[in-house]
């Protein structure tokens, strides 16, 4: 039973890809003020892809830095960039 409880406990350092996107978006309305659904953008090989207005995209844009540092700090996900 040893073994079994051992192998498993491998999974749990899996991240949900939904919880990662939650709280993405969460940064992003904390810095900006602005909320983003987990739907309007997408993390593609390290990089933030925004499918939202342009007028939101350009706030985000503008707060680019303290986005990233943010996220990087908190250890959310490895984005490298905001496009």
């Amino acid at each position: 039973m040893d073994n079994i409880s051992s192998y498993l406990e491998k999974f749990r350092k899996f991240k949900n890809p939904r919880d990662e996107k939650e709280n993405i978006a969460h940064t992003i309305k904390t810095i900006t003020g602005f909320a983003i659904s987990i739907d309007e953008f997408k993390v593609q090989k390290g990089i933030l892809f925004l499918k939202t207005n342009p007028y939101l995209r350009n706030e985000i844009y503008s707060k680019k830095n303290f986005i990233l540092d943010e996220i990087k700090k908190q250890k959310i996900a490895s984005i490298t960039d905001i496009k």
